[in-house]
């Protein structure tokens, strides 16, 4: 993936020309950006540097009066190391790891540091697999939760989204 940006950035500047890029709290690059008063919108290969975060997506929109990031399409994010540790609940269980995370979704916002995201939530500690349907997080401290059609290293969903137990349940006739 880096080389392939690398050589995106080359035959950019062979052109005459580079990717784009906004200086405000947050900054997004990608292929095309455009300003709509407070919104700058971007499409092909955006990027958008959010602290220690790096954000990638097919398209976004970054918010430079509020410092919201939404986007859209194969998002997928880094999670850094945390020595507190990245803590990811559903129903009465966890997920977690001290090592870097891998999150991907179909859409990720980020505003005031809680992401929020939908579709296809995928996270890849070095231990676990965990897919969700949604996700909160609060990247201050790392805790998450995930909701809806749970699973953990491909076991079918619980549809209670309570932990444990066998699914489908086991019929006791008396």
């Amino acid at each position: 993936m880096k080389s392939f940006l690398l050589l995106l950035l080359s035959a950019a500047l062979a052109c005459g020309q580079t990717h784009a890029t906004v200086a405000d709290r947050p900054q997004m690059t990608a292929g095309k950006l455009s300003r709509e008063g407070a919104l700058v919108k971007g499409s092909g290969h955006v990027r958008a540097k959010l602290g220690p975060l790096t954000l990638e997506a097919d398209e976004g929109v970054l918010h430079s009066d509020t410092g919201e990031v939404e986007l859209r399409g194969h998002v997928g994010v880094t999670l850094p190391a945390r020595s507190d540790r990245n803590i990811f609940r559903y129903g009465s269980d966890i997920v977690f790891s001290d090592q870097p995370v891998l999150l991907s979704a179909d859409r990720l916002n980020v505003k005031d540091a809680l992401l929020r995201g939908s579709g296809h939530i995928q996270v890849k500690t070095t231990k676990d697999l965990l897919a969700a349907d949604e996700i909160e997080m609060y990247l201050s401290n790392g805790d998450a939760r995930v909701r809806g059609n749970v699973r953990v290293n491909r076991t079918p969903p619980n549809p209670s989204g309570v932990g444990g137990g066998d699914f489908p349940p086991d019929i006791i006739k008396k």
